[in-house]
C-alpha cells in the first residue's frame, strides 16, 4: 500500500507512520521488508512512533492463551477451548511480538509460537523512532508492579522495546515517554500523548532528543517531581 501510495503521487516528500499498539507491529514489519527489497517509500519515512506496542509481546494474550490451554484440558469444556482459536493470527502476535512471516515457516500454525521461534528484527537506520508507554497506575516506573500492570494490555517494558536482551530496541531514553493514569485504548485519545506526538513530529529530529532522559508525563491534577 504504501509502495502504491508513492508511485501513485510522486511529490510526497516524506512519510511518518505513527502506529497503536499492533499498528506499530505492523509499521516495523512494514519497514522491515520495505528495507529488505529496497522499496522506494521506505526512503521517504521520516518518523515512526509507537503508541503501547507490544515489541516484546502482550502479558494479557499470554495469559488467554495459557487459560485456553487449561480449559482444553478440561472433558467438559472442549467446546470453550475452541473458541480461542478464533482469535486473529494478529491478535496471536500480540503473544511475543512477532513482526517476521520467517517465525511461522517451521511451524504447524501461528497459534503455537513460541518465545524462542521469534526472529531479531532491527530497526531500520536512519529513520527517528520514538515509543509510547503507559500505565495505569499514576506512580513514577520504578516498580514490578507499574511496569506489569502497565496499560491493562501491554507492560512498560515491551511498549518501550526494553526487557529482552536477544530483540532489544536500542532507541535513546529522550525518545521515549511513559504516560501514568492513561489505558491502553486512551492512548489514542488522550491529550497529553497527542500533544507529544505532535511535537516530536514538528520538531522532525532538529532537537538533540537522544540526550535528553525519558519524558514521565502525569495527569494534569498530579504534581509529581522526577
Amino acid at each position: 500500500m504504501l509502495q502504491a501510495l508513492v508511485a501513485d503521487n510522486p511529490n510526497i516528500s516524506q512519510i511518518d507512520l505513527v502506529g497503536h499498539s499492533m499498528g506499530g507491529l505492523v509499521s516495523r514489519s512494514a519497514l522491515f521488508y520495505g528495507e529488505q527489497d529496497r522499496l522506494d517509500w521506505i526512503k521517504r519515512v521520516g518518523n515512526l512512533i509507537t503508541l503501547g506496542s507490544p515489541h516484546h509481546g502482550a502479558v494479557l494474550e499470554r495469559i488467554g492463551n495459557y487459560v485456553q490451554d487449561v480449559i482444553a484440558k478440561l472433558p467438559f469444556a472442549g467446546s470453550l477451548a475452541k473458541l480461542g482459536d478464533i482469535r486473529s493470527a494478529g491478535i496471536i502476535d500480540l503473544r511475543h511480538g512477532s513482526i517476521r512471516d520467517a517465525d511461522w515457516k517451521a511451524l504447524e500454525g501461528r497459534s503455537v509460537l513460541p518465545q524462542d521461534f521469534r526472529h531479531p528484527a532491527r530497526l531500520p537506520s536512519g529513520i527517528k523512532t520514538y515509543f509510547v508507554a503507559s500505565a495505569l497506575l499514576e506512580t513514577h516506573y520504578d516498580s514490578k508492579v507499574t511496569d506489569l500492570l502497565g496499560d491493562s494490555l501491554v507492560s512498560v517494558a515491551s511498549a518501550l522495546g526494553e526487557d529482552d536482551a536477544e530483540h532489544a530496541l536500542f532507541v535513546p531514553d529522550g525518545h521515549k515517554a511513559i504516560f501514568y493514569g492513561v489505558n491502553h485504548m486512551n492512548l489514542i485519545h488522550s491529550r497529553r500523548v497527542r500533544e507529544q506526538v505532535v511535537e516530536w513530529l514538528l520538531d522532525n529530529g532538529r532537537s538533540d532528543y537522544a540526550g535528553r532522559p525519558r519524558i514521565h508525563s502525569y495527569p494534569r491534577s498530579l504534581d509529581v517531581a522526577v
